[in-house]
């Protein structure tokens, strides 16, 4: 998944506070979930708009089974 920011490295995260810890997984738990809405937005327009290419649900389980 993307990142807000570079969170990882050791010198930012030791600068933080408790709290400012709490903070800033709150502002990257929230900016998940508007990733998450964005893209569940784009898929209900595409089905709206007719863009989506669908499959049946016997080809997809043949799918699942062929990478089993």
């Amino acid at each position: 998944m993307e990142n807000m920011l570079e969170i990882e490295r050791e010198d930012f995260l030791h600068t933080l506070t408790t709290s400012d810890k709490r903070i800033v997984k709150k502002a990257i738990d929230l900016y998940h979930d508007f990733i998450e809405y964005k893209d569940a937005l784009k898929i209900s327009k595409s089905i709206e708009n007719g863009t989506i290419k669908t499959y049946p649900a016997d080809e997809v389980f043949k799918e699942i089974e062929k990478s089993l």
